[in-house]
């Protein structure tokens, strides 16, 4: 089964990033995630932070949980 893919609220693009938190690890921990895009945002996680951004519109949004 496929994820559905996020669109972003204000401009409906598809080209979405998602923001990161914690120790830098993407080359292991997202080589299964080829087709993703992610921002890494540092160590410090920010519970007020979007989760996600469009590269289109630069809109933010989302929770992180």
């Amino acid at each position: 089964m496929r994820k559905k893919k996020n669109k972003c609220p204000s401009c409906g693009s598809e080209d979405i990033s998602e923001y990161v938190f914690g120790l830098y690890r993407f080359p292991l921990f997202y080589k299964d995630k080829p087709d993703e895009k992610f921002i890494y945002k540092g160590c410090c996680v920010d519970f007020k932070h979007p989760k996600y951004h469009c590269n289109d519109c630069n809109n933010d949004w989302g929770r992180i949980e």
